[in-house]
């Protein structure tokens, strides 16, 4: 049975907007995909979301290594004071620069809290004595 003349025959030419070619490998795909991404770019709810995620990063990063210095027997409290004042620091700077950003970032502003939140018990948990 040919079914074929039932809506005529029309050639089906299946093109969407951006295709790559058939030979394109996957870092060209790959590539195309990012810079359309990054043309687009986030949506702009105060400006300064990048710098929440940045410094919210570099916090996570020094609470690693803050972990690493608690777990390493031959560290003293002292050696592991400075790192402490340094989260600190970051702390005091995400809280005092992201008060606006935290309200408007939605989904990051609550993440942003609950670091917050973490780290300021981490470091009353070192200057009241926990660990020693």
């Amino acid at each position: 049975m040919d079914i074929s003349g039932i809506y005529g025959r029309h050639p089906v030419q299946a093109t969407r907007p951006g295709k790559t070619s058939e030979a394109a490998g996957f870092k060209e795909i790959f590539e195309q995909k990012v810079s359309s991404v990054s043309e687009v770019g986030l949506p702009a709810s105060g400006g300064n979301e990048a710098g929440l995620i940045e410094r919210s990063g570099k916090i996570l990063d020094l609470l690693d290594k803050y972990i690493q210095e608690l777990n390493d027997p031959a560290k003293t409290l002292k050696d592991i004071d400075p790192l402490v004042k340094n989260i600190s620091e970051e702390m005091t700077l995400l809280e005092s620069g992201s008060t606006d950003s935290v309200a408007k970032a939605g989904g990051l502003g609550g993440f942003v809290q609950e670091l917050a939140v973490t780290t300021n018990v981490a470091l009353y948990k070192f200057r009241r004595g926990d660990y020693l």
